[in-house]
C-alpha cells in the first residue's frame, strides 16, 4: 500500500516559485515495502500540488495586505514590546477574548485556573526540538522517542524539519519564562513523537499512535494524505491502534486524538476523503482567519467537530521555530505559522487545559464538552443545522472557547457509556446516472425501538465502482431532515471507485437514530458511468431509555359503593410521569390523578371507555385507550337449605349474583352440623353428617370488589 501525505501549515511568507521549487518539499510519503523506488515519482507530483497551493496563499495575503490602512500592519518581524512575561505574547492573538479578538478563544482568561499542568500533549511530527529555550522546560524525553531513526531523540533534521518545533510551541511552549511566546497550555508536558521525516510502514505510524498510551494523554496529528486526489485512510494496524489507545489509555478513560483536517479547499477537497480526520475516534480541526472566517484553504466536511485560530488573513501564527536562523524564520520564533496545522494544536492545548481542571474527564465527555462550549460563528451561514447541537461544515461545531470548555468540564457528570444501533448494510447494485444530479437514492429504517437513542458518530461504508470517482456526489439525510454532505465533487480525483470506503458525519449529535436514513448518490459530470454496489449504516451514541408508552390496558373491575384504587403504569421514556385524561368520563365519583391513580367510591354501576395520556419530564408523550367497568356488590341468594340424614352423603352449593371473582366464602355465626364443612372457594358444603339436630348458621361472601353479603340459613338433620 501507498500512502501520501503532507503537514498541514500554511506559510505567509513571500516566497517565489523558484524559491518553493528548489527547497525541500513539504509533502511527504510513507510507503511500505519499496519507498526508494516510488519517492521520486511521489514528489514529482507533490512538488506540483504544493507549489500551485502555496503560490495561492501568498497572493491572497499579498492582495490583503495591499488593502490594509495605514494603522494595519503586516510586518512579520517579530517585536518583542510587550508588557507580559513572555515579551511576544500580546501578538499571539488567537488567545485573547472575542472581545479582543473576533477569532479569539478565551484561552488567557483560563490561566488563572487551569494551564495544563500534569497533562502530556504529544507532539507527531517531523520532530520537536527540545532543546528550544521555549520548550525546553516543558518536554519529557522519558516518553520521546524518533520512530524515523528509531532512537530516543526526537530532535529535527535542522535543515528541513522545521513544523513540529511550531506545533508544539502552538499547543505548549512555556508561559511566564520572560522569554518568546507561550502555548495554549504553558504548563503542559510535551513528549516528541518523530515520525512524518520520512517514509514510514504501517507498523511505524502505529507504534507512534500508540505509544505510551497511559502516560500520554493527548496526542496532536498536523499532517495527512495529500489533497486534492486521494482518498487514504488507517491501514489496519493503525486503525488497532486508535481504538486500543481510546478504549484502554489513560487508564480507559481514553487518550485523545486531534488531527488536522486539512489544506486542500482550493483544491476542492473535503476531509471526509480523510480516512484519519473523520474516524469517530478523533477530533477533526479546522482553520478561522483572524476575523473568524473560514480559512480559503481549510477543508468542510460532515466530519469535522470544531475549528480554531490560524492563518489566511492578515495575520498568521506565532509560534516556536528552530533557534537561530534555521526554520520559518532568522529568530527562534515565527510569526507566520499557519493551516490546519496551527489550528489543531492549539484545540489539544485547549484540551490539555480541560483535563488539567478535571483529569476525570473520558474521550467522549471530551467531545460532548467542546460540542456544548464551542461558539456559533457566523450565525447567518446558511450551513448551520437548527438541532440542540447547531452544526457547520465549515467550522464544526463552532469556534472553541477555551474559557466556557474548561468551566463546562469543572463540573462535567459523565456521559454514559457508548452504544450502537445494530449495523444495517443494502445491497443496491444499481447503475448511477451519468451527469444528472438526481442521482439514485436508498434508503434504510431504524425502528421506534431507538427513538431515544441519541446520535453521536454517523458511519457510513460506500462501495462504488466509477472510473472517476471525483465525479460523485454523495449525501446523507436524516430522519430528522438534517443533511451531510458526505463527498462532495473533486475534479482533480480520478481514482476508482470508493472499495468499502467510511464516511463519518458529527452533523447529526443530539438527534434521534429512530427512523428513515437516506443515502444520495449522483453523479455530476459528463462522460463516466458507475455502479452503486452496496452501503452501510453504522450509528454510535447514546442508547437511552426505551420509548415511553401506556401499559395499562383495561383498569380492574369496580364495585358500586366499595372504595376504588387503582395506579394506571407506563414504561420507557424519562420518569417523572404526569397523566391527564384527555378522552371519555369516568363514572360518577372517581378521579384520575397527574400521579396516574384513580380512585374513590363509584355510586353507580357503569363501563367507561377512556382515552389517557402520559407525559415525561423531557416532553415525550404517549397515549392508550383503557376500559374501566363498575359493577354491582356481590348478593348471596341461597335463602334455604336442603334436609340431610345421619350417615348419608350431603352436599349443597350456596348461590351468589354479580360481584367480582374470586368470592370467598365464611361461617361468621353458629356452626355447621357435625361431619359439614364450608369449602371457603366455591360456597359449597359437603360431608357426612353424623349428629342430627336443627343447626343455625351465618354465611357471608365477600368480592375481589370488596362487596359482601350474609345470609342466616337453617339445616335440618335427621
Amino acid at each position: 500500500m501507498i500512502v501520501a501525505a503532507q503537514r498541514h501549515d500554511v506559510q505567509q511568507e513571500r516566497t517565489t516559485t523558484g524559491d518553493l521549487m528548489g527547497a525541500r518539499d513539504a509533502l511527504w510519503c510513507f510507503t511500505s515495502p519499496w519507498p526508494v523506488l516510488l519517492m521520486p515519482v511521489l514528489r514529482r507530483v507533490t512538488t506540483c500540488i504544493r507549489v500551485t497551493w502555496v503560490l495561492v496563499e501568498t497572493l491572497a495575503f499579498a492582495a490583503g495586505a495591499s488593502a490594509m490602512g495605514p494603522d494595519q500592519t503586516t510586518d512579520t518581524v517579530i517585536r518583542a514590546d510587550g508588557p507580559s512575561a513572555d515579551p511576544l505574547l500580546d501578538q499571539q492573538w488567537h488567545l485573547k477574548t472575542r472581545d479582543q479578538e473576533a477569532a479569539g478563544t478565551n484561552v488567557q482568561a483560563v490561566w488563572p485556573t487551569s494551564k495544563g499542568a500534569g497533562i502530556v500533549v504529544g507532539i507527531v511530527d517531523d520532530g520537536l526540538q527540545h532543546t528550544h529555550p521555549d520548550l525546553q522546560a516543558n518536554y519529557l524525553a522519558p516518553l520521546s522517542w524518533d520512530f524515523n531513526d528509531n532512537d530516543p531523540d526526537p530532535n529535527p533534521d535542522l535543515s528541513a524539519d522545521f513544523h513540529g518545533t511550531a506545533v508544539a510551541g502552538v499547543a505548549g511552549a512555556r508561559g511566564d519564562n520572560g522569554i518568546g511566546v507561550s502555548g495554549a497550555a504553558p504548563s503542559v508536558s510535551l513528549a516528541g513523537l518523530r515520525l512524518i521525516a520520512g517514509p514510514v510502514s504501517d507498523v511505524q505510524i502505529a507504534s507512534a499512535l500508540g505509544h505510551q498510551r497511559d502516560a500520554i494523554h493527548i496526542i496532536n496529528n498536523s499532517w495527512g494524505p495529500l489533497e486534492g486526489s486521494t482518498l487514504v485512510g488507517p491501514g489496519p494496524l493503525v486503525q488497532a491502534a486508535i481504538e486500543t489507545a481510546v478504549v484502554q489509555g489513560r487508564g480507559g478513560k481514553g487518550r485523545l486524538f486531534l488531527w488536522a483536517a486539512g489544506n486542500g479547499l482550493k483544491l476542492d477537497d473535503n476531509c471526509n476523503f480523510n480516512g484519519y480526520a473523520n474516524n469517530r475516534f478523533v477530533i477533526a480541526v479546522g482553520a478561522l482567519t483572524d476575523n473568524a472566517q473560514q480559512a480559503p484553504y481549510s477543508e468542510p466536511c460532515s466530519a469535522l467537530f470544531i475549528a480554531a485560530p490560524s492563518s489566511g488573513g492578515s495575520r498568521g501564527i506565532t509560534t516556536t521555530d528552530l533557534a537561530g536562523a534555521a526554520g520559518y524564520d532568522s529568530t527562534d520564533y515565527t510569526s507566520n505559522f499557519g493551516g490546519t496545522s496551527a489550528a489543531t494544536p492549539l484545540v489539544s492545548g485547549v484540551v490539555a487545559l480541560m483535563l488539567a481542571k478535571n483529569p476525570l474527564l473520558t474521550w467522549r465527555d471530551v467531545k460532548h464538552i467542546l460540542a456544548e462550549s464551542s461558539v456559533r460563528i457566523n450565525s447567518t451561514d446558511p450551513g448551520w443545522t437548527t438541532g440542540t447541537f447547531a452544526h457547520n461544515e465549515k467550522f464544526g461545531f463552532g469556534l472553541v472557547d477555551a474559557q466556557a470548555a474548561v468551566d463546562r468540564a469543572a463540573a462535567w457528570s459523565a456521559v454514559a457509556a457508548e452504544s450502537a444501533i445494530p449495523v444495517v448494510s443494502r445491497a443496491v447494485s444499481r447503475t448511477i446516472p451519468d451527469d444528472d444530479a438526481t442521482g439514485l437514492s436508498d434508503s434504510i429504517t431504524i425502528s421506534d425501538a431507538f427513538v431515544n437513542f441519541a446520535v453521536e458518530h454517523v458511519e457510513i461504508e460506500f462501495d462504488a465502482a466509477h472510473p472517476y470517482r471525483g465525479d460523485l456526489e454523495i449525501s446523507l439525510t436524516s430522519p430528522a431532515g438534517v443533511t451531510s454532505r458526505l463527498a462532495t465533487v473533486r475534479p482533480l480525483d480520478s481514482g476508482d471507485g470508493f472499495g468499502f470506503w467510511r464516511f463519518g458525519s458529527v452533523r447529526h449529535w443530539g438527534e434521534s437514530a429512530a427512523g428513515t436514513w437516506t443515502l444520495r448518490v449522483a453523479d455530476l459530470a459528463k462522460g463516466d458511468v458507475g455502479t452503486w454496489n452496496s452501503w452501510t449504516l453504522r450509528i454510535y451514541g447514546i442508547a437511552g431509555p426505551p420509548p415511553l408508552g401506556v401499559t395499562t390496558s383495561d383498569l380492574p373491575l369496580g364495585e358500586r359503593g366499595v372504595a376504588y384504587l387503582t395506579k394506571l403504569s407506563a414504561e420507557g421514556g424519562t420518569p417523572p410521569y404526569v397523566w391527564s385524561l384527555i378522552k371519555g368520563k369516568l363514572p360518577k365519583d372517581l378521579t384520575l390523578d397527574s400521579q396516574g391513580t384513580v380512585s374513590g367510591i363509584p355510586i353507580k354501576a357503569k363501563t367507561a371507555t377512556l382515552r389517557v395520556l402520559v407525559a415525561d419530564a423531557v416532553g415525550a408523550s404517549a397515549a392508550q385507550s383503557v376500559s374501566l367497568k363498575i359493577v354491582k356488590p356481590v348478593q348471596l341468594t341461597t335463602d334455604s337449605m336442603n334436609r340431610g340424614r345421619v350417615g348419608m352423603p350431603y352436599s349443597v352449593m350456596l348461590k351468589t349474583k354479580r360481584g367480582i371473582p374470586p368470592l370467598t366464602f365464611s361461617i361468621i355465626d353458629g356452626s355447621l352440623p357435625p361431619g359439614l364443612t364450608l369449602d371457603p372457594s366455591t360456597g359449597q358444603i359437603s360431608g357426612v353428617p353424623t349428629v342430627s339436630g336443627t343447626f343455625n348458621v351465618r354465611v357471608m361472601v365477600v368480592s375481589s370488589g370488596g362487596s359482601s353479603d350474609q345470609e342466616g340459613l337453617r339445616i335440618k338433620i335427621r
